[in-house]
């Protein structure tokens, strides 16, 4: 999902294009513009910041999101057979800070699911907007919290958090799981720094 507007660029979307398409085929969900080679999926809703991630799960097949700020440091087989298991359940991570909460920033949503929850939200975007902080808060609105989660599926250390497991950067009444990073095969960065401000992990942007 790109947006224009904001801290990301194309760049972002080459990379993941090149961690991802080797598995699939990869869209990009877009306002702006992005190279030939990779296909692009415009936005037409013109709906705000992170609510355009609803709109991509209203498309026409099963979709694996990633949001931008991911950085893939490993292969991804694993996942790919945990979706072939799991085709229609839809996956979440598990908000790092506050586990309990399903968190957006890689889902796997089944095509039917994926259309039932658009379709709810196209029908009153702008009282959801008004009432809910994001995306991932209205999917936990409609769905409640018994979601198949990543962590539950391919262990704990396979997706961690830059600021949670890497530089270990969060309020002290916090307690995040514990990650072993060296094991880990995605990074999410979830909000600032992002990919390009961070010099010590091999990020090609």
């Amino acid at each position: 999902m790109y947006k224009t507007g904001g801290d990301f660029d194309s760049d972002y979307v080459e990379a993941l294009h090149e961690s991802l398409s080797q598995y699939g085929d990869f869209i990009c969900f877009t306002d702006g513009d992005v190279p030939d080679y990779i296909q692009a999926q415009p936005l037409v809703h013109g709906w705000e910041g992170w609510w355009s991630k609803i709109e991509a799960l209203g498309y026409s097949d099963d979709i694996l999101l990633f949001d931008l700020d991911t950085v893939i440091v490993g292969d991804l087989i694993d996942m790919v057979t945990v979706v072939d298991s799991n085709r229609h359940q839809l996956i979440m991570l598990s908000d790092f800070y506050f586990p309990e909460k399903p968190a957006s920033g890689i889902m796997y949503v089944p095509n039917e699911l994926g259309i039932s929850l658009y379709n709810n939200f196209a029908k009153r975007p702008d009282t959801y907007m008004a009432s809910m902080r994001g995306d991932q808060e209205f999917i936990r609105y409609v769905l409640g919290d018994d979601i198949k989660r990543w962590d539950e599926l391919l262990g704990d250390d396979y997706i961690c958090s830059y600021k949670a497991h890497i530089i270990k950067s969060y309020p002290k009444h916090l307690k995040p799981k514990q990650v072993d990073v060296g094991k880990s095969k995605i990074i999410c960065f979830h909000g600032k720094p992002r990919p390009k401000d961070v010099k010590d992990i091999n990020v090609k942007l």
